[in-house]
């Protein structure tokens, strides 16, 4: 499963990491942005790539995570109120914790984008991309179930998407 990550997720290589939010599952984009069409005859912006992760992840520099999945979880100002569920819709999602750094890490790598330089898995499908400014995006699974961890695709096309699970990888 390492070489099958490493090998499909290398095209990340060189692109920008430039927006995250959450439908449910917590998502990434990469590369140019794209219009696409969506519901109701609007249309909406998505990356070249995207990473849609169903399992933990956190941002962090060598010495302090800066944001991590379980901030969905913590209000924006007020990361010590924790809530039990949160609807990941719109408001609520804005004002998580989760929410508020996200929107200040990319804020403030408006002018020194995060690009990735580096892709290291492993055998149980947690991946590392090693952003530049020393920045890194981990993905780690952290359960036993016979479920799906994460995803990779480019958003709004009949390409396969590449399925990291439990049970191993899926193209499809």
């Amino acid at each position: 499963m390492k070489k099958e990550i490493e090998q499909y997720l290398k095209v990340l290589i060189g692109l920008v990491l430039f927006d995250s939010g959450n439908a449910s599952i917590q998502w990434f984009a990469f590369g140019r942005r794209r219009l696409v069409p969506a519901r109701s005859n609007e249309v909406k912006e998505v990356g070249e790539y995207a990473l849609h992760l169903a399992c933990a992840w956190r941002i962090r520099t060598i010495s302090s995570i800066l944001v991590g999945s379980y901030d969905l979880y913590s209000l924006a100002g007020d990361p010590y109120q924790e809530v039990d569920k949160i609807d990941v819709t719109e408001p609520a999602y804005t004002e998580s914790r989760l929410a508020e750094r996200l929107t200040t890490l990319f804020r403030d790598r408006e002018n020194a984008p995060l690009i990735v330089q580096k892709v290291v898995a492993d055998t149980v499908g947690s991946v590392r991309l090693s952003l530049s400014g020393g920045y890194l995006l981990e993905v780690f699974p952290d359960n036993s179930l016979d479920t799906e961890y994460w995803r990779f695709f480019i958003p709004n096309s009949k390409d396969p998407h590449f399925v990291v699970t439990s049970q191993g990888v899926e193209v499809g």
